[in-house]
Formats: structure tokens, sequence, C-alpha cells
């Protein structure tokens, strides 16, 4: 009996260690995750800045405006304060600006007159106003990044306001993708009528490429058994993780669970309950090293990859378990049907309604209706044995692609 889908995730967050740690540049780290705890160097800010352009002043001498007060100078941003405010005076600050010691808000440009002899404040401050203190956004010290964390560009933008010119991250799983098939051709080459050009090959290939692996070349392999067994033992002395589209069901010329058992391959699962994409594989090999078998069946073969691979290499990647495989519950604008005993991963469409973020199903030929799939957005899990899901039902939703 195939194994549920759920339970084949369960195996792989148990299987699967995340990589050995590397410093990399920080220019170069967007989309790795932090191998250890980042902490704040100084205090942010590290002195009392100013929030506006304006102008320091002490607040109880403008609590009756307006106020005239003699300019005594000005502190631009960037600079030390080399000025000291007396009273009955200000000093013109910008947004940034050191405000100086003697100084308890700041007032906006835009509520006061300058002229020659100094300015005309309109509008009274209370204490504190338009200044932001020292370490009032982080303190010398806090932990401000957490192992585990994904880089992204704010938080980058995080690292480099603490000097840290070289980050600690995981190092992203190195990847080979093999395609096997003997009725596959390659890219430009004849086609004959029982002959289909690869797809798949470079449909994975963009996915991983889009989700942040790098370029990854496919190698086209035929069906063979030992061109399959020698093609994949070679990989795995390279790379962590082998990724094979086809030959991975149960037929005569499925010679992929073969060559995983004569690599050394402890396969953990072989054949999940969910449509498309039953025929799917996964192996561990000694020395933190992983197979996947996706279908030959584009559709089937994306399905797989989405669900399963891409979770699997964030967590080598150092994704924490709980964040590296998200679903989101949105409503079907129609009413659906899901018979089989094994869940449906239906291609849909997302709808931006007044009402929010629908599902409305896309018409599909079958697990190689490409044209269908280049509608979709992603797909959506239909429980097993229903025949009538209502429309507005909440189903798990997975994306295919960048959501903008």
């Amino acid at each position: 009996m195939a194994m549920q889908p759920q339970q084949a995730w369960k195996i792989l967050i148990d299987s699967i260690e995340p990589l050995t740690a590397i410093g990399t540049p920080l220019d170069e780290a967007v989309g790795c995750y932090l191998a250890e705890d980042l902490h704040a160097d100084r205090d942010e800010p590290p002195t009392d800045r100013s929030a506006m352009d304006g102008y320091a002043v002490r607040s109880a001498e403008i609590a009756s405006p307006p106020v005239a007060l003699r300019i005594e100078g000005e502190v631009p941003a960037g600079a030390a304060p080399g000025v000291r405010l007396t009273p009955g005076g200000c000093i013109r600050v910008f947004t940034g600006s050191v405000v100086p010691e003697e100084a308890d808000a700041v007032v906006r440009v835009e509520d006061c007159a300058e002229d020659d002899t100094g300015i005309s404040v309109k509008a009274s401050v209370h204490p504190g106003e338009n200044i932001r203190y020292r370490g009032e956004v982080w303190a010398a010290s806090s932990k401000l990044l957490s192992r585990g964390t994904c880089l992204t560009p704010m938080r980058l933008a995080i690292c480099a306001s603490i000097g840290r010119l070289h980050l600690p991250v995981i190092r992203k799983p190195r990847i080979a993708l093999l395609v096997t098939g003997n009725e596959l051709r390659p890219l430009g080459a004849p086609v004959a009528p029982h002959q289909i050009r690869d797809a798949n090959g470079p449909a994975i290939g963009a996915v991983l490429t889009q989700a942040g692996f790098g370029r990854i070349r496919p190698r086209q392999v035929r069906d063979q058994p030992e061109q399959i067994r020698g093609e994949l033992c070679e990989a795995l002395e390279h790379h962590d993780v082998v990724l094979l589209s086809g030959g991975v069901s149960v037929g005569r010329h499925d010679l992929v669970p073969g060559a995983v058992r004569a690599c050394g391959g402890d396969i953990r699962y072989h054949g999940l309950a969910m449509k498309p994409g039953k025929p799917q594989l996964y192996a561990r090999f000694p020395g933190n090293r992983h197979v996947f078998g996706l279908p030959g069946n584009p559709l089937s073969a994306l399905t797989g990859l989405t669900e399963f691979v891409l979770p699997a290499l964030r967590l080598l990647g150092g994704c924490p378990a709980d964040r590296c495989r998200w679903r989101f519950l949105l409503p079907l604008v129609e009413t659906c049907s899901n018979p089989r005993n094994r869940i449906a991963f239906t291609l849909v469409r997302l709808l931006n309604t007044e009402s929010g973020l629908s599902l409305k199903p896309v018409s599909s030929h079958g697990s190689a209706d490409m044209k269908a799939a280049a509608v979709a957005d992603g797909v959506a899990a239909l429980p097993p044995g229903r025949k009538h899901i209502p429309r507005g039902t909440a189903v798990e939703f997975t994306a295919w692609r960048p959501l903008w």
C-alpha cells in the first residue's frame, strides 16, 4: 500500500541533517541560512538621532508658540556635534543628525519660519518628540538573528549594519540531475514520432534555479541498468543530492530503484498515495547524501519536486523543518470532487477577489499536460474520498512560482 504524503515528509525530516557551515561574503549570502546566532556590536542608534529635518530645542521653551529662537549652529548628518545649545537658542539638524545633549526634542522644519535673525516656532513639541534615542532599536550584544534564519535582503541589511562582511551560513547542497528514458531526445536534435524532446530536464533545472540552488544542467541517461547505475554512483561521489526523472515506477523498464540499491542506497519510501506523483522514491546514502526519484510525466515530476524535493533541499541548507514546506489554506471558487483514495494535487490559479485570495481549478488533460501547468500558479491538495467538495472549502495550496 502506498505511503501517505505526510508520512513521507516525516521520513525526510528524520533522515536529513543540515550540511556543514561555511563563511560566505555578505553580497553572496541571500537565500542562505545562518549557521550561528548574530549579535549587535553596538547600540542602534549609537547616539540620540534626529528623526526629522528641523531644529533641536528645549521643549519647555516652546510650550506656548509662537516663540522666537536664535540659530546657534547646525549638525549635518554624519557629523559629530560641535556646538552647544544654550537657553533661547536652537540648532539646525537633519534626519540622522546627532542631537546635542542639551536638547530634548526636535521641532520640524515645516513648523518653523526662518529668517536672518533666527526662527519663529509655530508648534509646540513634547519631550522626546522626533528623536530616535540611543539603543531604542537594539542594544549592544543583543541577539538580532538566530541560527536557521533565512537571509533575506532586509536581514542582510541588519548584517551590514553590524559590520559583518562575511557570514556563517550552512552551505547549499550540490545537486545533480539525471533524466532517464530511451525515448528522450536532447533539445535541438531531430525527433521521430516515437520520440519526445526532453522537457523535464529544463523544467526541473529552472525550478531549482528559481529556488536559489544555482544552475543545474540535466544529464540524459538511457534506460540501461549499467548506465543508470554508473551515472548515479558517479554523481553521488561529487554531489549531496541526485535527482532522477523517469524510470522510478515498478515496470520492467523502471530501472532506477535497482540502480539505487546497487549503489548502496537505503530506500525509505517508494510510492506515495497522491495523484499525480505516485511513483516517487527517496533513498538515503552514507555521508548525508540523498537520492530522489521523480516520475517522468511533467506534472507528476513538478508536483513531487515542489512538495518534497525543494523542502528537503532547504532542510539540507539549514532551514528549520517547520519553515521549509509552506502551505496556505485558501478557499475554492468552484465545487470540486476527489472520490479516489489518495490526495489529488489539482492545478489551480490564484484569484484576487474582494474577499481575498481564492483558488480556481485549471482544466487538465492529465499528468503530461504542460499547457495546463503553464497556466497554473500551483496546486491545491484535495482530500481523498470526497465526491463533493463545496465551493468555499479551504484547502492547502502550494505555490509553483514566486507570487508577484
